[in-house]
């Protein structure tokens, strides 16, 4: 069970921390407009053409895109602006302390986006109304003959939860209760993955082990113990640790919470695959006009595996563990969920086998608000679901 910390809880930053954050705060406000004074123009410095101020006209008046290139226009020539940014990120992230509210930080410099502890409470699961979706699935796919799966991939904070202190611990007492209850409100059924458990059960042996420390995602080892659970909530003990091989040089990606900051810091992270004796995994890459590619792996060997096509819905928390699943499955095909008009999700899960709904935490409840609750979507989710493949 969470406690709630007082309110006057221990925060991690400090009185000088703060001063030293306000002033540099006031350096990088001013060190444009010193740069003028003193000379140092945009013209000098930028090696580009600098957007022009617009002419105005009865026709372009009210455009929104006449002010933005006002907007833009006015960036442009204010020296030194990229460069007071990235200054200001730098100290900041050196300090512990953002002048951004869309970051906050926790031990060890770990990141956290600020949604992580806001959203689960802004828009905040109703359990009766969870649970009676899920029985409307239920039923539906019963009648299609066919296996679905839930999965809420945990936020960074909801994760290391046990970790948090200080202000992060306080800041994520809200969101704790709302987690409780959409775990005690699905517990029933078996359809729904939780994976908060082993997750929060490997930070406790590991602290900082499955989530990047400036990234909002999991790592692959964190990817990897969330492949795990779902493959097994499918046929229990069928994924082997033994059969995961890491990559044998690191792989480059953004660091997406210090992006916010104004910063772009390296991050590498070591890939996992699965390589399952005597199986062979083939790629089909899809182009449906879409922002993403649909993926679909097929699978043959010897080894047992979940047969038949599965269809997963899913977002960027995926990424870490999409070679790590596919070996284990026949079919997998992979929609994103901005695209699922464009790939024809509905008609791929009416021919489906299995359905797979990946959604990160702090998106969970506007996701299935805006889609999988109202009618008439959910009635035409149903119908698909009802289809025997």
């Amino acid at each position: 069970m969470t406690t709630t910390p007082e309110p006057n809880a221990e925060l991690p930053t400090s009185r000088t921390q703060h001063l030293v954050a306000f002033a540099v705060f006031l350096a990088v406000l001013l060190s444009p407009w010193m740069a003028r004074l003193v000379g140092v123009s945009s013209e000098s410095i930028e090696n580009r053409a600098l957007t022009e101020f617009p002419d105005f006209s009865r026709e372009n008046v009210d455009d929104p895109a006449t002010f933005a290139q006002i907007g833009d226009y006015v960036r442009d020539r204010t020296p030194l602006r990229p460069q007071a940014i990235d200054a200001m990120g730098r100290v900041g992230h050196r300090l512990g302390y953002s002048a951004s509210p869309s970051i906050m930080f926790g031990e060890n410099d770990m990141m956290f986006l600020t949604k992580d502890f806001v959203n689960p409470c802004v828009q905040r699961y109703k359990p009766a109304a969870l649970v009676k979706m899920f029985e409307q699935w239920d039923d539906a796919a019963a009648l299609g003959n066919k296996a679905w799966r839930f999965v809420v991939a945990p936020d960074k904070a909801a994760a290391m939860e046990p970790q948090l202190t200080g202000r992060t611990k306080w800041a994520f007492s809200c969101a704790s209760k709302s987690w409780a209850e959409m775990n005690q409100a699905v517990a029933g059924f078996e359809e729904v993955v939780n994976l908060l458990p082993p997750l929060q059960a490997a930070e406790a042996t590991d602290p900082g082990s499955t989530y990047f420390t400036t990234n909002s995602h999991w790592n692959p080892f964190g990817g990897g113990i969330a492949a795990s659970v779902i493959v097994d909530s499918f046929v229990p003990g069928l994924w082997s640790d033994e059969h995961v091989v890491l990559a044998d040089s690191p792989d480059s990606l953004p660091a997406d919470v210090p992006a916010q900051m104004g910063l772009d810091l390296p991050l590498t992270q070591t890939i996992r695959t699965t390589h399952r004796p005597g199986t062979t995994t083939e790629l089909e890459q899809v182009d449906v006009g879409a922002s993403h590619l649909v993926r679909v792996y097929r699978s043959a060997g010897e080894l047992p595996m979940i047969d038949g096509t599965t269809v997963v819905v899913h977002d960027s928390m995926i990424t870490a563990m999409e070679k790590q699943i596919a070996p284990y499955f026949e079919e997998l095909v992979f929609i994103h969920w901005n695209d699922r008009e464009e790939a024809d999700f509905l008609g791929r899960v009416a021919s489906a086998d299995n359905v797979i709904f990946e959604t990160v935490g702090r998106s969970a409840s506007q996701r299935l608000s805006v889609n999988f609750v109202r009618r008439p979507y959910l009635d035409r989710f149903l119908a698909a679901l009802a289809t025997s493949s």
